[in-house]
C-alpha cells in the first residue's frame, strides 16, 4: 500500500488563488477529526494490504489543528495498520501557525517532514496574492523547525505572479536554499474558475498571469535549484538526493492510497477510484449514519488508465518506461505512442533516453498539453 492522505479542510483565511476544498472557519475541527478517525477505522477492512509507508496531512491548513489531534490520528494509524519503521509523515503548515511548542508536539507525535506554505519571502508579493504572513514570518518558521529537530523541510514557492519580476523570484530561491531546506515545490500561479483571483481578474482589479513570463520563470527556478544540487524529479518538485517526497512519488507511480476526510480521494492501485463529499457538514453527518451518501466511486476504463499513466509519467524526470507501457497496453498502443512522439522529438521538447519517453528542459513546462496529445479520446 502506498500511503494514507488526510484532508484537513480548515483554514483561517482562504487564499485568493486556492481551489482546493477548504472552509475558512475552524469551529468544527473537533467534529470533523472525530469523523475522520471513525472513517479510518471503518475503512481498514477494505485495505487487506495494510503496510503503510507514508502519511500526508494536506488541506486546507493542517497546522491549524491542535497538535493533540494530529497525534491521535497518527496513533490510530499505528494501531490499525502495519507501518514502515521509516514511515514518512508529512504535515502541511502555514508559517504563521508555527511555534516552538507546536514544533515540539508535531515531532513527538511522529511528524518527520513539514511542507511549509511560504510562497514567497517578499512581503509585498505575499500581500498581492492574499497571504497573511510576512517574509520574516516565513524565515522565522523555518528557523523554528530546524531548532525543533526537523531536517526534512520543504517549501512551496509560487512563480509567474503578475508584476513580480525575475529578481524577486531569484531572491526567493536563494533564501530558500540559504535556509537549508531539502526540498522545494514550485508552482506557476494559475487562475482557477470561481476563485477569488478569477473574480478579481474578470473585474479588472488584478492582472492575469502571463504565460511567457511563467515559462521564463519556470526555467529560472529549474536552473537555480539544479545548479545548487537539487534533482528536478517532477515538474513542480525539486529535492536534494534522498529527500524526494515519497508520498507524492507514489501517486505518480500509480500506487494505492487511502484518502480520509472531506473531499479526500482514494485509489486501489488497479481500477477503483473513490472520493468523499466536498462538504464538512455532509461528511460528518454521513459518517454518523444520519445523512445521505457521503462518497462516490468509479471504475477506471482501459482508456482512463492509459491516459493517466501517460499524464503522470511525463511529469517526472524519468518519464514513461516504454517497456512497462507496452506490457500493460500492448504493442499497438506503443506504436501509436511512438508515432505521436516523433513530432515532439522533432520539436526538441521530448526525447527517448534509457528506454523512457521523457520531456526535455524546454518541454516540461508544457507537459499537460503535450501529454493530452497522446491520449485516447474516443
Amino acid at each position: 500500500m502506498g500511503g494514507i492522505y488526510f484532508h484537513i479542510p480548515f483554514c483561517r483565511h482562504k487564499c485568493l488563488y486556492c481551489n482546493f476544498f477548504s472552509v475558512a472557519n475552524t469551529s468544527q475541527t473537533g467534529r470533523v477529526v472525530a469523523a475522520m478517525r471513525r472513517e479510518l477505522a471503518e475503512r481498514r477492512k477494505d485495505w487487506p494490504d495494510n503496510d503503510i509507508r507514508t502519511v500526508y496531512f494536506g488541506g486546507g491548513t493542517p497546522s491549524v489543528l491542535p497538535a493533540d489531534d494530529i497525534a491521535a490520528i497518527l496513533e490510530d494509524v499505528r494501531s490499525s495498520f502495519s507501518t514502515a519503521q521509516d514511515m514518512e509523515v508529512t504535515l502541511e503548515a502555514n508559517p504563521d501557525d508555527v511555534s516552538a511548542e507546536k514544533v515540539r508536539m508535531w515531532r513527538a507525535a511522529g511528524v518527520n517532514r513539514v511542507s511549509l506554505g511560504v510562497q514567497s519571502f517578499d512581503t509585498a508579493t505575499l500581500a498581492a496574492i492574499g497571504r497573511r504572513h510576512s517574509g520574516n514570518d516565513a524565515l522565522r518558521a523555518v528557523d523554528m523547525l530546524h531548532c525543533g529537530g526537523f531536517e526534512n523541510i520543504t517549501l512551496d514557492i509560487i512563480y509567474g505572479i503578475p508584476g513580480r519580476g525575475d529578481e524577486i523570484l531569484a531572491d526567493d530561491l536563494h533564501k530558500a536554499l540559504y535556509s537549508d531546506v531539502k526540498h522545494v515545490s514550485a508552482y506557476a500561479l494559475t487562475v482557477e474558475p470561481g476563485t477569488a483571483l478569477d473574480v478579481l481578474i474578470r473585474r479588472g482589479k488584478m492582472s492575469a498571469p502571463d504565460d511567457g513570463d511563467a515559462a521564463r520563470q519556470f526555467l529560472l527556478v529549474k536552473d537555480t535549484l539544479e545548479t545548487a544540487g537539487m534533482e528536478h524529479y517532477e515538474i513542480s518538485n525539486f529535492a536534494f538526493p534522498g529527500f524526494r517526497s515519497r508520498h507524492n512519488s507514489a501517486y505518480w507511480q500509480g500506487k494505492p492510497y487511502l484518502g480520509i476526510g472531506p473531499s479526500a480521494h482514494s485509489f486501489d492501485g488497479k481500477r477503483e477510484r473513490r472520493w468523499n463529499t466536498a462538504s464538512a457538514g455532509g461528511y460528518v453527518t454521513g459518517i454518523g449514519g444520519g445523512g445521505g451518501p457521503w462518497w462516490e466511486s468509479e471504475e477506471l476504463s482501459e482508456k482512463d488508465r492509459h491516459n493517466e499513466m501517460i499524464m503522470t509519467a511525463l511529469r517526472t524526470c524519468e518519464g514513461l518506461p516504454t517497456d512497462v507501457f507496452a506490457d500493460r497496453f500492448g504493442g499497438d498502443a506503443l506504436s501509436r505512442l511512438m508515432k505521436t512522439a516523433e513530432k515532439y522529438i522533432g520539436y526538441g521538447t521530448a526525447e527517448i533516453k534509457d528506454g523512457h519517453l521523457r520531456l526535455t528542459r524546454t518541454g516540461l513546462f508544457f507537459a499537460d498539453g503535450i501529454a493530452a496529445d497522446f491520449f485516447y479520446t474516443d
